[in-house]
């Protein structure tokens, strides 16, 4: 879960068996994931770059792009690591040579021969960083994997903290009405939650389509969003919703949100 390069911890396995220090380590078992949205690009820090704090202090070294409503991100689980960076005056992480770390157990002295390796000069601080890291190994068979109610509950405003899935720390946690009554799209319909959840899911809908805010207004200007796609039509707004929705078309090509 995490590692400190500033306390060193002798391993008698690493470097091939000839042993070696390496940074403290916490390790943890059946550990709750983390939830974020992920279009399945991400960020990783490239050697050179400037970089900036997140707004929590922590320096992330590799993260999830994704936003909720866009179309694209999905939910997915992550293990975060957390370790500590060493952050040059000039705003750029400066990359230890971890052999000497690992020969010495000296972290300053890595630190100092990474900056000659980098031809850096001047000062630096210890900062603390993170990355977030796919599930991707270690996890329990698909058998044991929660069920949809261990994650939410059946009414999208699950309070956060009573299941898995905080929804409001990931951008949706209001549902519109016209979503709770089956109206948003079609005439009213009556199905249970689950039954309803899969033949939405089915009929390829996006989460978004349902799991959003109420629109606050439309991309452009009507007559020029219409005709950016097709010449002019004429629908009632039921049909017409209707009718792109069986597209498949998000609702942000149409709606902005607040």
């Amino acid at each position: 879960m995490s590692r400190d390069w500033r306390n060193p911890v002798w391993n008698a396995n690493f470097c091939s068996g000839q042993g070696g220090f390496v940074g403290e380590e916490v390790k943890e078992s059946n550990v709750k994931p983390e939830y974020v949205w992920f279009d399945g690009t991400s960020y990783v820090y490239n050697i050179g770059e400037t970089i900036t704090p997140e707004p929590n202090g922590v320096y992330a070294m590799a993260k999830a792009h994704g936003a909720p409503f866009d179309g694209r991100s999905m939910i997915v689980p992550i293990k975060r690591h957390t370790t500590i960076m060493p952050l040059h005056e000039s705003g750029k992480i400066i990359p230890p040579a971890i052999m000497w770390m690992f020969m010495t157990g000296d972290f300053d002295l890595a630190v100092e021969k990474g900056m000659e390796e980098q031809g850096m000069t001047g000062s630096y601080d210890i900062v603390n960083a993170d990355a977030e890291m796919l599930i991707t190994h270690g996890v329990e068979p698909k058998e044991q994997a929660p069920s949809c109610s261990e994650c939410h509950s059946g009414t999208g405003s699950t309070p956060d903290g009573s299941r898995m899935l905080p929804f409001t720390a990931l951008g949706y946690h209001e549902v519109p009405d016209q979503v709770r009554s089956c109206t948003l799209c079609h005439e009213q319909k009556s199905m249970d939650w689950e039954q309803m959840h899969s033949y939405h899911r089915g009929k390829n809908i996006s989460c978004s389509s349902c799991h959003t805010s109420d629109p606050t207004g439309l991309v452009s200007a009507r007559n020029s969003l219409c005709s950016s796609c097709h010449g002019s039509e004429s629908w009632s707004n039921s049909s017409g919703h209707r009718k792109h929705i069986s597209k498949n078309i998000q609702c942000v090509r149409c709606h902005t949100f607040s």
